[in-house]
């Protein structure tokens, strides 16, 4: 992530190929704030809370709010 240029590198995508973001300017200030709160964060932004070196799983968060969703639905 290079917050100056506004841009962030993914190495590889589903399809294996490096591909640049551009970062909204919402984005990049809410990064620099992380940043200067958070200041031995150099590498994931999300990392996970069992191994810093590798990235958050979102996926069991997001099937649990699916689940609840439903029920939510359901409901009516």
């Amino acid at each position: 992530v290079d917050l100056d240029r506004g841009m962030a590198l993914i190495e590889r995508t589903k399809k294996g190929e490096p591909r640049m973001l551009t970062l909204t300017p919402d984005l990049v200030a809410e990064l620099r704030r992380i940043r200067a709160r958070e200041p031995q964060i150099t590498g994931l932004i999300f990392p996970s809370a069992n191994n810093p070196e590798k990235p958050f799983d979102h996926r069991k968060a997001w099937k649990r709010i699916l689940i609840r969703m439903s029920m939510e639905c359901n409901k009516f």
